[in-house]
């Protein structure tokens, strides 16, 4: 049935849209009977809504009901609500005594749009059935409209049409607003998804390099700060045997200060010819030993020192090379290769000539 009740036309009882929904409900709560009388009297005053309410309501009450609502129905299809044709004519088709004004009720309904008869399917029906009358009614076609339009009612049904199309324009353009600011607003949000994107893959890739740099920072400054601490034990230790050592050296030359003051001045000790020869010795070999250290100090500081700088250079090259990296599983990779390189030339470099040309660490880099 329309979904919009038309008004009802003038000379009909009056059935207004109250009045639908009034009947409908008192039917949906289980009350047939009540519904029915609220609708009848505007359905048998010829109301085509109300005619089309009731045979909606009396075809879903069995056989009585359907044959009931046979009047109601054409009377609802001529006041133009086709439909109503639908609630009777398949059943009416099935009793050989309706079915000849259900064939008319349904050429009633064909000129509205609605068609509920299968022409030609019926005509084979007749022809089994040797209903010779109804196979004529079938393929007499074509189906015209029982009733002629009047000029006036083309003025309504074009005016009606105009309507029509001028709501459909209005929802068509409703629509294409709404699709168009839907697309501008999914438009900015993508710029913006992608904006906000680009702003953390930016922002993770500087906080990546910032670890990346603080830890490498941090391998680098563990062995200056070993190589500082080492350096520091050494120059306390260092003072500490070197004074034992100019002392002793100092003591052997004591002796020859006597000695030479005796033999200048007069007084003082004096010593043979053996004993200022093994006093000469013993501050020889004392001075030796005081030049020995150093020099032997000044050559473990100065490997030492070389060390460090070699192992800090290679890490701090290892990491920058490892930087220019992009792809993560080769950087570690190379990290780590390069790492345990540097750290096996580390740990094999005493082993190595005192003058083997380049550094152990440097020169396996370069090897590798």
């Amino acid at each position: 049935m329309s979904s919009s009740p038309p008004t009802a036309t003038a000379g009909y009882p009056t059935f207004d849209a109250d009045a639908f929904t009034s009947a409908t409900q008192t039917w949906m709560q289980g009350q047939p009977e009540p519904a029915k009388a609220q609708v009848r009297p505007a359905a048998e005053g010829g109301n085509p809504l109300a005619s089309a309410l009731l045979a909606w309501f009396l075809h879903q009450q069995g056989e009585a009901g359907w044959r009931e609502a046979i009047p109601f129905a054409e009377t609802a299809v001529r006041g133009g609500f086709p439909q109503a044709a639908g609630y009777v004519v398949g059943t009416m088709m099935g009793d050989p005594s309706l079915r000849s004004k259900a064939v008319d009720l349904a050429r009633l309904a064909a000129p509205l749009g609605l068609n509920y008869v299968d022409p030609l399917g019926q005509a084979v029906n007749f022809a089994q059935q040797g209903d010779v009358a109804g196979v004529g009614a079938m393929t007499s076609l074509p189906w015209t409209t029982p009733f002629p339009i009047e000029s006036d009612q083309w003025t309504t049904v074009l005016e009606a049409a105009r309507s029509s199309s001028s709501a459909i324009d209005s929802v068509r353009k409703e629509a294409e607003d709404r699709a168009e600011k839907l697309r501008s607003a999914a438009d900015e949000l993508s710029e913006h998804f992608e904006s906000s994107k680009a702003s953390i893959d930016s922002q993770s890739s500087r906080l990546k390099t910032l670890i990346t740099q603080t830890t490498n920072a941090q391998a680098s400054s563990f062995f200056d700060s070993e190589a500082q601490a080492a350096e520091g034990q050494a120059n306390k230790a260092w003072n500490v045997g070197i004074g034992i050592v100019v002392f002793g050296a100092f003591l052997s030359l004591i002796p020859l200060i006597a000695h030479y003051c005796a033999l200048f001045g007069g007084h003082g000790l004096r010593l043979s010819e053996t004993q200022v020869l093994g006093a000469h010795l013993t501050a020889a070999l004392a001075l030796a030993a005081v030049a020995g250290v150093l020099l032997t100090r000044s050559r473990v500081r100065d490997r030492n020192r070389q060390r460090n700088r070699d192992l800090s250079v290679a890490l701090n090259t290892m990491f920058a090379y490892g930087e220019q990296i992009e792809d993560a599983t080769e950087r570690q990779r190379f990290i780590h290769d390069m790492g345990r390189t540097v750290i096996e030339a580390y740990l094999q470099q005493d082993s190595a000539g005192p003058d083997d040309g380049l550094s152990g660490i440097l020169s396996a880099l370069i090897r590798r």
